[in-house]
């Protein structure tokens, strides 16, 4: 149930600038009906009439346990609030309790809730499952007496022509083997004898509706998208090493907002997987655990995380604001190292069920590869490799990388990286995607930089 005044097109003013608000972002009335809510970050001039007025809204607390409750007050809800943002809840998140230990699970189960979030979902054109893969096959006649690049060509056109739902489109066709007439497992198939060619690919789909945004923001900043790279395939090419792409190998990339995992074999994805939980939702933990506002949190988790409590001395202590300037609060650094611990445990539970039900472990001929922010953690291969039991480390971008290479030597640029790289690849094989910039693009440039100089 929702309470509140029902909302207007006047109060989404989110967009402008703080110089464009009439107290440049500094509200007097914020900090006096909303002494609460002006704690938090999101509380602010261009949307303060959406949070409760904490004057005449108030509640109270026992005075050795204060409680700061963020709470808005329209019709609207959540959706507004958090950036019009509302994210479908895993599995995990109904059972959260039961993973780490701190209150009590959901009185409902997430396959309870699973109708009523497709139906939410296509009614305002968004979806949970944005990128879906399968496998598909393709046959084609060898066109003369031993295979060309043609006939490899028209294999892949063949394999990746399947009816897809109208809201989907095709991010990626990756061969897994090929076969020539009886002889199968072959890998690069080109110049061998035969009459018969067949392909078994991976096909990685993603919903139409969220890459026709990206292609409109990035239109939007004067460039045009040439291709839509898969996040977890991005994050190997900038981290993995040759061996480990043709052994066999797992790329698990821990985000913010995500986790996701690429499985490589044969120089090949085999296998891709995410979970919506990431370091963000490790900032919450912290938010919740002890009490502190968000930035804080966040602070707290880039500069003192851990990844295995056991490894932090109980005597370290974290300061951090208190009530007032002059009356700091300390935190034991073993606290926060717990609360992480509970949750990265059961994002790599969550993992390791998946590999197991699809017996995945065997193939990992060179073990486990951490890239992304959270990798950056201390303790956090040795988490993993005592719950998955295999090699672990711990991938920066660093081969074929120059220039900027020691500012880019970092697990969360591997993303970003693996994009750049994709693009010099596609550049070097094909000529296209230098320049990827509309006209006009200097000019808006040089006036963005007039307003600062």
């Amino acid at each position: 149930l929702e309470a509140g005044h029902r909302t207007t097109e006047a109060e989404f003013t989110e967009h402008l600038r703080s110089f464009d608000l009439k107290y440049r972002g500094q509200s007097p009335e914020i900090s006096r009906n909303r002494p609460i809510q002006s704690m938090k970050y999101a509380c602010r001039e261009s949307n303060f009439r959406w949070f409760v007025d904490d004057v005449r809204n108030p509640y109270t607390y026992p005075e050795d346990k204060p409680f700061q409750w963020t709470r808005g007050r329209q019709l609207g809800g959540r959706s507004l609030t958090w950036a019009r943002q509302s994210y479908r809840l895993s599995a995990l998140d109904f059972s959260a309790a039961s993973h780490d230990g701190y209150g009590e699970d959901w009185p409902i189960t997430y396959d309870e809730v699973v109708p009523y979030y497709e139906k939410v979902e296509r009614y305002v054109g968004i979806s949970g499952d944005q990128v879906q893969t399968f496998p598909s096959h393709g046959v084609v006649a060898i066109s003369s007496t031993e295979v060309s690049a043609d006939d490899m060509a028209r294999l892949h056109v063949v394999a990746r022509a399947v009816a897809l739902p109208h809201d989907r489109e095709l991010l990626h066709t990756v061969p897994q083997s090929y076969t020539v007439d009886s002889t199968s497992g072959i890998l690069h198939p080109v110049g061998m004898p035969g009459t018969r060619l067949e392909s078994e690919v991976y096909l990685v789909t993603g919903a139409s509706a969220i890459a026709n945004n990206i292609r409109s923001a990035v239109s939007r900043a004067g460039y045009r998208v040439e291709k839509l790279i898969l996040e977890p395939l991005a994050a190997a090419r900038a981290v993995l090493r040759e061996d480990e792409r043709e052994i066999g190998v797992a790329v698990l990339d821990l985000g913010g907002a995500t986790s996701q995992m690429a499985i490589l074999v044969d120089g090949r994805p085999y296998y891709t997987d995410m979970l919506p939980t990431g370091g963000v939702a490790m900032t919450w933990d912290l938010v919740q655990h002890l009490h502190i506002q968000h930035e804080e949190a966040r602070r707290v988790l880039e500069n003192h995380g851990c990844a295995l409590a056991e490894l932090v001395d109980s005597r370290d202590m974290i300061e951090i604001p208190g009530p007032t300037p002059s009356r700091p609060r300390r935190i034991g650094r073993a606290s926060v190292a717990d609360a992480l611990e509970n949750r990265l445990t059961a994002i790599i539970a969550w993992y390791q069920r998946e590999l197991n039900a699809r017996e995945l472990i065997a193939p990992l001929g060179t073990g486990v590869v951490l890239t992304g922010g959270v990798a950056a953690l201390d303790g956090i291969g040795e988490l993993v490799q005592r719950m998955l039991g295999t090699p672990v480390r711990i991938g920066t971008p660093g081969a074929g990388v120059s220039g900027l290479a020691d500012s880019l030597n970092r697990s969360r640029l591997s993303t970003v990286v693996g994009v750049a790289q994709y693009g010099a690849d596609r550049f070097a094989k094909t000529g296209q995607g230098a320049l990827a910039h509309t006209p006009g693009m200097v000019g808006r440039v040089g006036s963005w930089l007039k307003e600062f100089f």
